[in-house]
């Protein structure tokens, strides 16, 4: 067999192995240089274990009752220090708002002092006028001075100048919760009794206000309605008449009824001044207070006496 009858016939040996064997040659080859391979080992002895670092949990004392007892006054101080410190920052506080307050209230009651004396001054006069209507009533033949007289009166019997208060302080703190802030007991006892005042006024003001309406069927009858048109100006201030005018008064008792009338009006109005002097004082004596108590009203702000309002009626 020649040399290239051999090389073709090995490359046909070669390709007639099938592909298990070849893998199976490659494994085996495999396991032996495996176990043919050095097995590496640690180089640690039994000996160098105990001296391997071991980390330990650190060892925590117990604390004793009075370390326990020193923290828990130190949290109890802290919380109670910062409580004191509010409470007086809102008592700063508190006593800005006492102090605002009580000067506005100063203010008020120096107002309604005023207020009332305008009231009263016109009570009073209007009780004089319905004294002299119930005279001249009773005349059987009255002059021309006392009818004129008398349309004057009549008119005046029916007005009403109420008293209205300065109640801007009052209301706030009433509405705001803020009248604890009156610290001051006497003052606070002041106002309370003073707003009781003010609605027993109130009450007699709204019974004077429906007697007067009786008295407009009696005024129709016995006076000459053309006559009051005469007697009002433009600012609806009341001005005596003149001339030569008449009234209807033959009738005794349609008289009567009238002069009752006239009568239960003028008590109505009494009792409102007499309240009204009542409330008078206490807004003096609030004032009075304050000045006093407080020392935050210059004195040079004492109220002065109030002032009659002599305004045509």
């Amino acid at each position: 067999m020649s040399e290239e009858e051999k090389i073709k016939q090995s490359l046909e040996d070669g390709k007639s192995e099938r592909p298990e064997e070849v893998n199976e040659n490659i494994s085996q080859q495999e396991t032996v240089e495996q176990s043919e391979a050095p097995i590496e080992t640690s180089d640690i002895t039994i000996s160098d274990i105990p001296n391997m670092e071991v980390h330990h949990h650190p060892h925590v004392e117990k604390k004793n009752f009075k370390e326990y007892f020193l923290e828990f006054l130190m949290i109890f101080l802290a919380v109670t220090m910062g409580f004191i410190a509010e409470n007086i920052r809102e008592g700063i506080s508190d006593t800005s708002k006492e102090k605002e307050y009580v000067r506005s209230l100063y203010d008020d009651m120096q107002r309604d002092s005023i207020n009332i004396g305008t009231t009263v001054y016109f009570a009073g006069r209007q009780i004089n006028k319905i004294d002299s209507l119930i005279y001249i009533i009773n005349q059987p033949l009255p002059d021309s001075n006392e009818i004129n007289a008398a349309y004057f009166c009549s008119r005046i019997a029916t007005r009403a100048i109420p008293f209205e208060q300065a109640d801007r302080t009052i209301q706030q703190l009433n509405n705001s919760g803020n009248f604890r802030l009156i610290k001051n007991v006497a003052l606070a006892d002041s106002i309370i009794e003073y707003e009781k005042n003010i609605a027993a006024y109130r009450e007699n003001h709204a019974v004077g206000m429906e007697e007067r309406q009786l008295l407009y069927p009696f005024i129709s009858i016995i006076f000459d309605a053309n006559v009051f048109q005469t007697m009002v100006d433009s600012t609806n201030h009341i001005q005596r008449t003149s001339g030569l005018h008449s009234i209807n008064n033959g009738d005794k008792k349609l008289n009567n009824q009238f002069i009752y009338y006239l009568h239960q009006i003028k008590s109505t109005i009494a009792a409102e001044k007499i309240n009204l002097l009542s409330i008078s004082r206490q807004t003096s004596a609030i004032r009075e207070i304050i000045i006093e108590d407080y020392k935050t009203i210059n004195q040079n702000m004492e109220a002065s006496s109030p002032q009659s309002g002599k305004d045509k009626f």
